[in-house]
């Protein structure tokens, strides 16, 4: 049986950087036809930012991580619409909000080249600091095929590293424990 890994590396989808997949992120709420605000960055700033038109979503890229040939990147997603004077609105703003975030899932889990755990753990957010402003936030991890071929690196030919036979570097440690 062939691995998923695989296949995207058969189609030449791999080698997405942290760019492309944010773009991806942006592309998807940007045709939600109930998202009117995207922004990429800090949630402080998302917050601080008075002229949103709801609902309005932030993203914001927190980390990432090698694991063999998956590059992972973590990202936190808020979701926010602005509640009523009456403050009697929120429990719709939490299911309107679920529901773009489950629209989201759906998407992403079938985006060619990225793969996407569908499992995440949602936190609801309330109005504080009276922005009146309620939703959820919840933080997703994708990750995307990375080449090993040596050949790709962006090497000068005098600096690239030994390799044996077997394609492997031999490193040279500096230091003798002896």
């Amino acid at each position: 049986m062939i691995s998923i890994i695989e296949i995207l590396v058969k189609i030449n989808i791999y080698n997405m950087n942290l760019n492309q997949v944010s773009f991806i992120i942006n592309d998807f709420f940007d045709s939600h036809l109930q998202v009117n605000t995207i922004m990429n960055g800090n949630a402080k700033d998302f917050i601080a930012k008075r002229d949103k038109e709801y609902f309005a979503v932030n993203y914001e890229f927190i980390n990432s991580g090698i694991n063999g040939k998956i590059m992972n990147f973590n990202f936190s997603i808020t979701i926010g619409d602005l509640l009523n004077e009456a403050h009697d609105n929120e429990n719709n703003i939490f299911s309107d909000c679920l529901t773009i975030a489950e629209d989201f899932y759906t998407y992403m889990a079938d985006v060619n080249g990225v793969i996407f755990n569908k499992s995440s753990n949602i936190q609801k957010f309330e109005d504080g600091d009276g922005d009146r402003i309620s939703g959820i936030t919840f933080n997703i991890q994708l990750g995307v095929i990375r080449s090993q071929n040596i050949c790709v690196l962006p090497l000068e030919s005098d600096e690239v590293p030994p390799i044996n036979a077997n394609r492997a570097f031999t490193y040279q440690f500096p230091y003798n424990l002896d």
